[in-house]
């Protein structure tokens, strides 16, 4: 939007808080009070479009009727000013989904007190006529007054004139979704808010959806109960209940605040877990009302209201480019370091790959302190710990015999050593649930790149350093790690690897470089035939690929932008300019954001950018600060997304996780 405005109606801007595709939050001083408000506006380019208009005057109308006690207060609003904006409190105090990932579920008391505000909240809610329709752990703020339940983009009014339909597509989040969200019949009901009160109370118990998610949540959901967790007090009947397919059968909030208010425990008590293995778990009480000044924030995500506000939220795309941000009148401090750490490495991080072990996500990284560390996000607990030989470059994940597994190898150069790990090997496949080796013949040659498949292992490797001799791309049978027939590239260097598939056929795609003429090619898998070369920008870094509305989408980043292509068609669909990087360009990761198939590319200009897979355009900007992560990865925590980063350059070496 250009520079930053002195003011917008008659709030004065401080500063930026974080911007999205469809808007920009400043935080800005309320008139007449001098308190920092958040206020955003609406980008120029969306500025007409009714629909988002109408949407967000539905938000601010339905968040007017909530107690300001149950949510985050909107202060003013002006959609028909240019430029239209809505301003709102800002709240301290981190996520639901923040908090767990930060400190591990919640246990005992504090999960029985967390039930009961956030029972109250959706009680005040229905008791003004709102049924909310997107009720999830983002959506719930852990404030110092307890629970605030926030995002009201698609809540419905009972009373409006006009109320918001389905077309062509679901309207909440599928992981925290009633079975009756997903089928075309009778209007919704506040049910449906109950059925989300009881998934986030089991998130809440375990870091989990309560119907796991990926394929086949939705009949999970709609015919197959959960398997609860232990839960304390009156809660396992409650959730039982809250969980009935007929929404007839499910208790109402007010009910639940019932049951839940006859044996409780003081409504601000919570326990702080702290983010260590299980068996060593301390649990310490705390008061969530501080003594004499705010609670720390030292490691807790303090959110913007503004990005889990009412209005703002009407674009919950937007509220993980704010966390991090400090809300109040608390003096302004240092601002820590964003992301929440995963403590064990003891250099930088130099790959990052995410896959799922035992049905919850892990991500498995490596570095320059010659270790394979695998790590459960949920509880940001290191569960594998496996000594390597050298530097570990890549990763890739896969699985063997149903077994999960990584791939990891190293590259000699940087550090004048050429490493190989304890078969006498650069590349090893590790059983991530045991850390032991498994497919002990494979290359003995340092690696570039490496990728896998249902079937086989494609490494890109050289003779020697890596300045010198290039091997073309190698291949080992998966099951039993011998050596296949691979494919000569005697003038170029393999930089990157991936499989997919294009029109339905297995292919592998190679990132190739050399001097004045780097290229994209498309490989049959199983012969290696070349089906398609692509010219590429001089200086590319990284190369990935995904699938976006029936399409294979290539990706490269460049010192000078990011280039995106379309496989299936064989066209080129933008090249984005960047900053020019003296690294050759930006680290990438492919994954899903509320849905849409995203890549994120950073750091740029001293943030994460969000650009739409298919398109290339960008959908929001998480601020980073002064990390510099070298390497991504993207998975979903807790029913929602988040960047796995590691190599933060001078400021933190450690692999750190960062909510979107």
């Amino acid at each position: 939007m250009g520079e930053r405005p002195r003011m917008i109606g008659p709030y004065r801007v401080e500063r930026l808080l974080g911007s999205g595709g469809m808007g920009v939050v400043y935080a800005a001083v309320e008139p007449g009070t001098g308190r920092l408000a958040a206020v955003k506006v609406i980008r120029p380019e969306w500025a007409a479009e009714p629909a988002l208009r109408a949407r967000l005057r539905r938000e601010a109308a339905a968040a007017g009727r909530v107690p300001r006690s149950c949510t985050a207060a909107v202060l003013g609003a002006d959609l028909d000013g240019d430029p239209p904006y809505i301003a709102t409190e800002l709240i301290s105090g981190p996520t639901l989904d923040v908090r767990v990932l930060e400190e591990g579920p919640v246990r005992g008391d504090a999960l029985v007190s967390l039930a009961t505000g956030v029972a109250v909240a959706l009680r005040a809610v229905h008791g003004c006529g709102v049924l909310h329709r997107d009720l999830k752990p983002p959506n719930i703020i852990l404030s110092p007054a307890g629970p605030r339940v926030i995002d009201f983009g698609i809540a419905r009014i009972d009373d409006a004139e006009t109320r918001l339909t389905k077309v062509g597509g679901l309207i909440g989040t599928p992981a925290y979704m009633a079975p009756e969200q997903f089928l075309a019949g009778p209007e919704l009901t506040k049910a449906a808010d109950v059925f989300a009160w009881a998934g986030v109370v089991v998130y809440a118990a375990t870091g989990l959806p309560p119907f796991g998610s990926g394929a086949g949540m939705r009949e999970r959901i709609l015919g197959e109960d959960p398997v609860l967790p232990a839960l304390p007090g009156v809660l396992p009947g409650l959730v039982r209940r809250a969980f009935s397919k007929d929404p007839a059968d499910r208790p109402t909030a007010a009910e639940l605040v019932d049951a839940l208010t006859r044996d409780s425990v003081p409504a601000g008590k919570v326990v702080r877990q702290a983010a260590i293995a299980p068996e060593r778990r301390v649990r310490v009480a705390s008061d969530l009302r501080p003594k004499g000044g705010p609670r720390p924030l030292a490691r807790t995500s303090v959110v913007a209201a503004a990005v889990l506000v009412p209005m703002l939220l009407a674009a919950s795309w937007l509220s993980g480019a704010l966390r991090g941000v400090t809300g109040g009148d608390a003096p302004e401090k240092k601002t820590p370091l964003p992301g929440l750490p995963l403590l064990g490495h003891d250099e930088a991080v130099l790959a990052v790959a995410v896959t799922t072990l035992k049905g919850r996500p892990v991500a498995v990284s490596g570095g320059y302190d010659d270790a394979l560390r695998v790590w459960d996000l949920t509880t940001r607990t290191q569960v594998q710990h496996v000594r390597y030989a050298d530097d570990i470059r890549v990763i890739t994940t896969g699985s063997l015999r149903g077994r999960p597994i990584a791939v990891a190898g190293v590259t000699a150069g940087d550090r004048g050593r050429f490493g190989l790990g304890s078969l006498g090997t650069a590349l090893c496949a590790f059983d991530l649930a045991t850390g032991e080796e498994v497919l002990k013949r494979l290359f003995g040659r340092a690696t570039r790149a490496v990728a896998m498949d249902s079937r086989a292992i494609y490494h890109s490797g050289v003779r020697g350093t890596i300045s010198s001799d290039p091997r073309g791309i190698e291949r080992a049978d998966l099951k039993e790690g011998r050596a296949l027939p691979g494919l000569d590239v005697p003038t170029h260097y393999v930089e990157g690897l991936q499989t997919t598939t294009v029109d339905g056929r297995a292919v592998v795609v190679s990132l190739e470089e050399r001097d004045g003429g780097n290229r994209v090619r498309v490989l049959d898998a199983g012969s290696l035939d070349v089906l398609r070369t692509i010219k590429a920008p001089a200086y590319s870094r990284e190369l990935r690929v995904g699938r976006a509305g029936g399409r294979t989408i290539a990706v490269v980043s460049h010192d000078r932008g990011v280039l995106f292509w379309d496989l299936t068609r064989g066209r080129r669909i933008v090249d984005v300019p960047v900053p020019q990087s003296a690294t050759g360009g930006p680290a990438l990761a492919v994954g899903a954001l509320e849905g849409r198939p995203v890549v994120v590319t950073g750091p740029i200009g001293g943030a994460l950018v969000v650009r739409d897979l298919a398109t290339g355009g960008e959908l929001r900007t998480v601020p980073i600060g002064p990390l510099a992560p070298t390497a991504l990865a993207m998975a979903e925590v807790g029913g929602g997304p988040v960047v796995i980063a590691g190599g933060g350059g001078p400021a933190d070496r450690r692999l750190r996780v960062l909510p979107l």
